[in-house]
């Protein structure tokens, strides 16, 4: 059996091995399909970590021609201005219009323009074996969700919970006790939803962030968000032990998407009065397309590279 010609999806996920497998059957022309400023390949053995250099980077890195698609399809635009400018040096363009992602109801998004916000919670993580969790976090995460969902036009399958740490999974899982996908950055790979909520749960003097220090992870989590995308963190703890969260954060309050929370204080995230609610109502009659629509076009842009040779 040959194969003069070989296309690999998800390539910069992939192994070196794995895609040499598939090229050493008469290969003659192959085209690899991936983003390397995303998650890059799973390995588990410390013999092996070589192998999360993926044959993608490591042609890339050999200045192979390479062709970037270079327009998004899922994200409002407000949401991919970051990681447009931050992880892809602004080459990346929108392929849809800000009235194609209406304002979700329900949630009191500090600019009304821009469906992100940065919840600035002052707490404490806690250990659990070599996990942790944000109890601070969890109500807050918790209190949002069930606003969203009490605002009437989204529903609990277009909500995605993501969180670095299986404790803190558990937690929000345990404490919502609703069919909502609650799930790591990893697990969230490739995925979309409406509006994503993620909880960063670190929270300390000393500034250690552990999983968050990883601009692939944080690209993708900020990435999967369709509509709205709320961050819960303790702002102090990820400006000291990240720069790549540091930048997000300055971002975030140029453009006045942060919100102050005390640990202690109650949630105070209540839906915005008056006209949040009828507005997210008239903008989904005038312009959204539907879940369909952007799923539709799942894999057409959206900052992934096509490297050929």
């Amino acid at each position: 059996m040959t194969f003069s010609r070989v296309l690999v999806d998800e390539a910069a996920q992939a192994t070196e091995p794995a895609v040499l497998c598939a090229l050493s059957h008469g290969c003659q022309q192959v085209c690899l399909i991936g983003d390397d400023q995303q998650l890059p390949p799973l390995v588990q053995s410390e013999d092996a970590q070589e192998l999360k250099i993926s044959l993608f980077e490591r042609w890339r890195g050999q200045k192979l021609r390479v062709h970037l698609l270079d327009t998004q399809y899922r994200m409002h635009p407000a949401i991919s201005a970051f990681p447009s400018q931050h992880f892809y040096n602004g080459q990346i363009k929108d392929g849809i219009e800000a009235s194609d992602r209406p304002l979700p109801a329900g949630f009191n998004w500090p600019n009304q323009n821009m469906p992100v916000s940065f919840v600035n919670v002052s707490s404490r993580e806690t250990s659990r074996g070599t996990s942790k969790f944000n109890d601070e976090e969890v109500k807050i995460v918790i209190a949002v969700t069930k606003r969203l969902l009490e605002g009437g036009d989204i529903r609990e399958d277009d909500i995605g919970i993501v969180s670095p740490y299986k404790a803190q999974i558990k937690k929000i899982t345990e404490g919502l006790d609703r069919n909502i996908s609650v799930r790591s950055v990893d697990g969230f790979q490739g995925q979309e939803r409406d509006v994503i909520i993620f909880s960063a749960v670190r929270a300390n003097e000393g500034g250690y962030v552990g999983f968050l220090n990883d601009p692939r992870r944080m690209n993708v989590l900020l990435t999967r968000a369709k509509r709205g995308l709320l961050v819960v963190g303790d702002g102090k703890t990820l400006e000291k032990g990240s720069d790549d969260w540091n930048k997000w954060i300055q971002w975030v309050r140029e453009n006045k998407l942060e919100q102050l929370r005390a640990e202690g204080t109650g949630t105070g995230l209540g839906r915005q009065a008056g006209t949040n609610s009828a507005q997210g109502h008239r903008q989904r009659g005038r312009g959204y397309r539907g879940r369909g629509a952007g799923r539709a076009r799942r894999g057409r842009g959206h900052g992934w590279y096509q490297s050929k040779s």
